[in-house]
């Protein structure tokens, strides 16, 4: 039904990453997460490196890999402003597996030119990444055509 749906938009500074009517989203924010369905009261909070999870068409479910940001709820409408953004069937694994080692290295041999945090940062990233492509996977049986 219309009334239980809400319009949810992920919206980088490249562009929309994606804008559909779902009946459910599940949003990583700073301390944990938040499932939203419609109706939900209004909010503005701060988004964590995560997989946002939606459920659309009865159903069907899929994932979004987003980077930190905002997101905005109000009059059934979710709006999702990350720094970045992939769908999951679009990440690529061994291109974030790369990206997850170099980190872990570069954490542990502490070079004197390199920002920790920035580190810690990309390795957040890449392992959110891996678990966004990981729970894609898990939930369509490795991927669609």
């Amino acid at each position: 039904m219309a009334e239980d749906r809400i319009h949810l938009q992920i919206v980088t500074m490249g562009g929309t990453v994606l804008d559909r009517m779902v009946s459910y989203v599940n949003i990583p924010l700073e301390n944990g997460s938040i499932g939203v369905l419609a109706n939900h009261m209004p909010l503005l909070a701060a988004v964590a490196d995560g997989s946002v999870k939606y459920r659309y068409e009865d159903d069907k479910e899929d994932y979004v890999c987003v980077g930190i940001g905002l997101v905005e709820i109000a009059n059934n409408e979710v709006r999702i402003l990350p720094r970045t953004a992939e769908p999951a069937d679009k990440i690529d694994i061994i291109r974030a597996e790369s990206a997850r080692t170099r980190a872990k290295e570069r954490l542990q041999k502490h070079y004197q030119d390199t920002d920790p945090e920035r580190i810690k940062e990309s390795l957040r990233r890449a392992e959110a990444r891996l678990r966004t492509r990981r729970l894609y996977e898990e939930h369509t049986g490795g991927g669609r055509a």
